[in-house]
């Protein structure tokens, strides 16, 4: 009995990648990115192979079905993918530059008038948000179920991003109410227009994400890319595909000392030695804790990044002569804010955030 043997080749069509500058180079492992319903109905219908790796997901389609992908490219007039990010850990905004309190909220990003570069580890990067990180103006307001709307005499209308309206009415003074169902309309950022003017752009997410997921992500295929893997599949090529990235910033927060001794005497004329001319810690201030103990309290003149390998080395001393030699050494290294340190001084917007650590000696 003969055998055929077949070989099987994987084309890359999309990757999606989220990265988080508190890990630096590491990956976190820590975000997972789940196809919406519609999504993946499309992937199993379509023949996509999904693989996932640390923090990323890749789309692939196999050589024996590069001729049904081919006809999809082709005759498909909706070829556009949706994945919510979803993340393991619930004190993820203890160290990112991001709000404490994302009630209602949704970051949600799209490949629509993004740039494809050229870069060298990937050939086409998309960068899914317009700063190098991801920013307060990428986070959005969520509706999902029924939208009620209380809105007299007024013409209302939700388009999509592409500026098509998907729902119209006129109500009146006797009938003010409206109920939209949004379950019919597809995931995505839409806009509520009350007599021809913008009054609120939200994202329309499934109920089953609402308040678990940290993102929706849409990636659609168009014409050029659409092309560049008609051009490239077709001569057994794997250079089409775009590479989507995220990146969050770390928090930056004001850090804090309090330093304890048993003796009166032993924090006197000390100061925090940051090795930087530009980061200094203001002249320590004796403060009565709770506890009805007695500390010098230490802080940072700016905020810094928080880094999961901490890069600083504050060494606290008695003082320093006039060449600026230490006199005297008191601890050779301070310790670095953990995650579980972080509060922000108030629930105001822009109120200072600090790492307050407690050292004894």
């Amino acid at each position: 009995m003969e055998f055929l043997e077949v070989e099987l080749r994987f084309y890359t069509v999309a990757i999606l990648k989220v990265s988080h500058q508190y890990f630096g180079a590491e990956n976190p492992n820590m975000f997972l990115f789940v196809p919406s319903e519609a999504t993946q109905e499309k992937i199993n219908r379509w023949g996509i192979i999904v693989r996932r790796q640390q923090d990323n997901i890749v789309l692939l389609v196999s050589s024996d079905n590069i001729d049904g992908f081919f006809k999809i490219l082709n005759d498909e007039k909706n070829l556009t993918f949706d994945f919510y990010l979803h993340v393991n850990d619930n004190i993820l905004a203890q160290y990112t530059d991001m709000p404490f309190d994302k009630r209602g909220k949704i970051l949600y990003f799209s490949n629509e008038n993004k740039k494809t570069e050229k870069k060298s580890t990937h050939k086409n990067v998309v960068q899914l948000h317009t700063q190098n990180t991801i920013q307060a103006e990428d986070w959005t307001n969520y509706k999902t179920g029924t939208l009620i709307l209380q809105e007299p005499n007024a013409f209302l209308e939700i388009k999509n991003e592409a500026k098509q309206v998907v729902f119209s009415t006129q109500t009146t003074k006797e009938m003010p109410h409206t109920h939209i169902n949004l379950l019919e309309l597809s995931e995505g950022k839409y806009s509520l227009e009350t007599n021809g003017k913008t009054t609120e752009n939200f994202a329309c997410i499934s109920p089953a994400h609402a308040g678990k997921a940290l993102a929706l992500v849409k990636i659609s295929i168009d014409e050029v890319w659409k092309k560049d893997m008609l051009n490239s599949f077709s001569q057994d090529a794997n250079d089409a595909y775009r590479f989507f990235e995220m990146n969050f910033a770390t928090r930056n927060v004001f850090w804090r000392y309090y330093l304890i001794s048993r003796f009166e005497t032993a924090l006197q004329n000390t100061v925090i030695d940051t090795q930087n001319k530009t980061l200094e810690f203001t002249t320590p201030k004796e403060q009565l804790l709770k506890n009805g103990q007695t500390a010098w309290v230490f802080e940072a003149n700016k905020s810094l990044p928080l880094q999961k390998n901490n890069i600083h080395n504050f060494q606290l001393l008695r003082k320093k002569d006039h060449k600026g030699n230490p006199i005297h050494l008191v601890l050779r290294q301070l310790p670095c804010p953990t995650v579980d340190m972080i509060l922000p001084n108030s629930r105001e917007k822009d109120a200072k955030v600090f790492a307050d650590m407690v050292v004894y000696l």
